[in-house]
């Protein structure tokens, strides 16, 4: 996924993840909270926002 589709995606500009990615700002707390939340499980996150194409979890049996 592009850097501007993932903005996109979870409500971000791209200039304000520019800005991060080159060291220029640091993103907010709730910014920072989002973003350790997709890393750890970026389709339970995109299942929360609502997002039509996020894959189901898997079951345990």
């Amino acid at each position: 996924m592009s850097q501007a589709a993932f903005a996109r995606r979870y409500g971000f500009t791209a200039s304000a993840m520019a800005d991060w990615e080159q060291g220029r700002r640091k993103p907010d707390p709730a910014a920072r909270t989002l973003l350790a939340m997709i890393q750890k499980d970026q389709q339970a996150v995109d299942r929360l926002l609502g997002h039509k194409d996020a894959e189901p979890a898997k079951q345990r049996q």
